[in-house]
């Protein structure tokens, strides 16, 4: 893990612990799942990388919210008929990627619709990773 990345638990992780945590989200089937990602207020703010069934990695600016949990929307540009899901994420991980952004790795510990997550999920590992911008 780089000297950029913070520990954001409320309890100080070992560098092994947090290893062990990357590696269990690793052992997930990861699907690349690009999404728009918007606050509560349906904001645009970031993006995501990729998806699993417990977990997400995202790109955030650098002042979003560093707090235990956040809470976020996903929603793909490219498909009206997949509804936007909102999920709350336990941050686990987060390194600098550029001057403005920030990747945070982080586990979903609640969906607001499980059926609609899991729609969005199956959609994204059949169709691909397009799902940023719309073609209108």
């Amino acid at each position: 893990m780089s000297e950029s990345s913070i520990n954001l638990s409320s309890e100080e992780r070992t560098e092994s612990e947090l290893e062990f945590l990357m590696q269990e989200r690793r052992s997930q089937p990861r699907i690349p799942a690009f999404c728009q990602v918007l606050d509560e207020g349906g904001n645009f703010i970031g993006v995501s990388f990729d998806l699993t069934c417990i977990g997400i990695c995202l790109s955030l600016p650098k002042s979003w919210t560093q707090d235990k949990t956040f809470s976020i929307v996903l929603k793909r540009a490219d498909q009206e008929l997949i509804p936007p899901v909102a999920v709350t994420v336990e941050p686990l991980w987060r390194r600098a990627r550029n001057h403005d952004f920030d990747e945070i790795g982080g586990r979903i510990i609640s969906k607001v619709s499980e059926e609609y997550f899991q729609q969005l999920l199956e959609y994204c590992q059949l169709f691909g990773t397009s799902g940023l911008f719309a073609d209108n």
